[in-house]
């Protein structure tokens, strides 16, 4: 079940100190209109566990800072209405939610990733580019390259 998802990621980040989060930025930055993904986020944060975030560009990241700094948890979605309302729910205070959401991606993750040394982040574009090449010359035969 999805609610059990904290529990999860408690017993996993209790039984290995390396465990981390990887949050993965779509191109649509659509991540963060999803209620549940946001709060997975804010609970890894809040055991202490490591975040890594991973975005196409600097760029990116740019264009989309105004939208991202308006970030309130009663505005995004789930699948079904009781997810939205189960996860709204379980936060005591939603405006203190939001005010530390703001602050876990413009005073940790955003920096972190900008922080980055030009040779990673070339390295990481290189990968990136890698991937994009290898999805045009498959194509056909590889449908999970578009999704």
């Amino acid at each position: 079940e999805v609610n059990k998802f904290d529990d999860m990621m408690k017993l996993l980040s209790v039984s290995d100190p390396s465990f981390g989060q990887v949050i993965a930025i779509d191109a649509g930055f659509d991540i963060f209109t999803r209620a549940w993904c946001v709060a997975e986020m804010a609970a890894a944060n809040l055991m202490g566990m490591r975040q890594y975030l991973k975005c196409a560009s600097g760029e990116a990241l740019s264009e989309n800072e105004p939208r991202m700094r308006g970030l309130r948890i009663q505005d995004m979605q789930a699948s079904r209405p009781e997810d939205k309302e189960e996860i709204l729910a379980a936060i005591p205070d939603v405006e203190a939610f939001n005010e530390e959401l703001r602050r876990l991606l413009f005073e940790e993750l955003l920096p972190a990733w900008h922080e980055l040394d030009s040779v990673e982040q070339m390295g990481r574009l290189g990968h990136m580019i890698r991937w994009q090449r290898l999805c045009a010359a498959s194509a056909s035969s590889i449908s999970w390259c578009s999704e």
